[in-house]
This record gives C-alpha cells, structure tokens and sequence, in this order.
C-alpha cells in the first residue's frame, strides 16, 4: 500500500483499519459521466471556439433572435463552473448570457 492512498476507517469503540482506497471493493467508485445539460454543452462549445488557433470570430445567436457577434476573443469571458457567459460589445457595455437561451453559434463572415 502506497502512503497517502489509506485511510483509516472506524469508531471508537472499536479497532480501526485501514481500506486501499484505490483497490477496496468497499468503497464504491462512480464513472465519470459527461454533462448532457444543454447549457454545458453550449459552454464547451464556445470553449472550443476560443481555444481555436487561430480564433475565428463568431456570432451568437440568442432564443429570442438577438445576436451578438465575437470579433476577438478577449470580448467574450466563460466561467466553466457556473456556465456564465459576459460577453463585452463595441459599445461600452457588458451582456450577461444565459446559456439556455443560446440558439445557435455562427461563425462571422470576413469583411470584404
């Protein structure tokens, strides 16, 4: 047994022992499942797309037919945890998206 891999197991009024906690059939283990929540999967979505190299602007288009176009990538901040899309326009001004209401991403057509 590795040390820092044990834990010790047990109350008072009797022995303690020690469990693997890699290997011990007590302990239950959980697959790793993927998130299938929409909003999630619109977040990696706009992950992969801020990641790209090189980063190809974008629009995203909202439920209620608003749209708000990505032209860089610092315009656009996602916090994984919480799903909060802040997206900053050419206007002085900051949007706060709701995942759930994401219609669909468009990449932007290059300026002629």
């Amino acid at each position: 047994m590795k040390p820092g891999n044990a834990t010790t197991i047990g109350k008072s009024d009797r022995p303690a022992r020690h469990i693997d906690l890699e290997t011990s059939p007590e302990i239950p283990t959980v697959n790793a499942m993927p998130d299938f929540n929409p909003a999630t999967i619109i977040v990696a979505e706009l992950l992969r797309k801020l990641e790209a190299v090189p980063f190809v602007p974008f629009t995203i288009v909202m439920s209620n037919g608003v749209r708000y176009d990505v032209p860089r990538a610092d315009h656009i901040t996602i916090t994984r945890r919480l799903r909060r899309i802040e997206l900053e326009t050419d206007e002085p001004r900051i949007v706060d998206i709701n995942a759930l209401h994401v219609a669909s991403l468009e990449t932007l057509k290059p300026a002629a």
